[in-house]
């Protein structure tokens, strides 16, 4: 039996996400997912930042979908850390105020074993 542990770190931009989970990857010998792929962020730029909001929301749900998947697919017992993940796509947004209008319990992600939400100070 495989088991994969998914860590997912969450916060603002500039809160520590990304040098934390790369830092935690080297560690432990995990493999690093952002929810923002390369090709969801070129789409994203092909389109423009100024899209509207149900459409930027869409665009990062398209990542949190391919990071489950990869995370679904690997056959090593490694631990996959997620720089953003599910939550806090759904959490960004909503306070954007995107109504969802998706079920998103429906699309069969994989939930992360833990999360940890990042603070910093204005600083």
């Amino acid at each position: 039996m495989i088991i994969i542990v998914i860590i997912s770190f969450i916060g603002i931009d500039g809160s520590g996400k990304t040098t934390i989970a790369r830092s935690l990857v080297a560690t432990i010998g995990g493999i690093y997912l952002s929810s923002t792929p390369e090709f969801v962020a070129y789409v994203r730029k092909v389109f423009g930042d100024d899209r509207n909001l149900q459409e930027r929301y869409l665009y990062y749900l398209l990542g949190n979908i391919h990071c489950s998947e990869v995370a679904r697919q690997m056959r090593i017992v490694r631990p996959v850390i997620c720089d953003r993940y599910l939550h806090s796509t759904i959490a960004i947004h909503t306070l954007l105020g995107v109504s969802a209008g998706l079920d998103v319990a429906s699309l069969g992600l994989l939930q992360p074993d833990a999360s940890y939400f990042l603070m910093t100070s204005d600083e």
